[in-house]
């Protein structure tokens, strides 16, 4: 926004510029002679400065609007920049833990419940804000994703059982993180559409 505010502050530079020069022109005389003369209406001067004032004012005020909203914008889309990077550590920790048979299902559960929660709070942050509303398919599609991915890595057996591939399971979360990751780009570019 800091753009949008010196560029506003080059028009209105510009545009007093090229109003006070027809202003000298149209009501002031310049002779040759040895005098000099200068004619100043005083109302007109008043009314200048006044839409300076005003021009100023209006400058700051939705200057401000702007970057408060393009801060909110930069805040939410960090938010879900953060909680992917938890995502992509928390599920790769799980899965390699799985792999290894050195489960701790305790804290597999806790962290993927810690998941599901930031990026419920993120969405509903979202919806609070009216970025989307409550419905909205994204967000429906996102709460199923990590709801999917908590699903295949929680449920796979500690034992291998009969018929059950594990690296299938564990194939299908990361596919199902990798397709959330989508979703989450879209979320964002939602984000700065607003």
């Amino acid at each position: 926004m800091l753009k949008t505010s010196k560029l506003i502050a080059l028009l209105t530079g510009l545009t007093l510029g090229i109003f006070l020069t027809i202003l000298v022109r149209k009501f002031t005389a310049f002779n040759i002679d040895n005098k000099i003369s200068l004619e100043i209406n005083p109302f007109e001067l008043v009314s200048i400065c006044i839409n300076i004032l005003i021009a100023y004012y209006l400058t700051v005020v939705f200057g401000k609007k702007n970057d408060v909203a393009k801060s909110e914008k930069d805040l939410l889309i960090r938010y879900f920049e953060d909680f992917k990077k938890d995502k992509d550590i928390i599920i790769s920790e799980s899965i390699s833990s799985i792999l290894k048979e050195d489960r701790n299902d305790n804290q597999i559960n806790s962290q993927l419940k810690y998941l599901r929660q930031k990026l419920n709070m993120n969405l509903s942050i979202l919806v609070d804000r009216k970025f989307f509303p409550q419905n909205h398919i994204i967000k429906q599609n996102a709460e199923a994703k990590m709801r999917n991915i908590w699903e295949k890595i929680t449920n796979t057996p500690a034992n291998h059982q009969h018929g059950f591939n594990l690296e299938n399971e564990l194939s299908s979360a990361r596919t199902l993180s990798t397709e959330l990751d989508k979703l989450l780009f879209e979320i964002i570019i939602l984000i700065n559409a607003k």
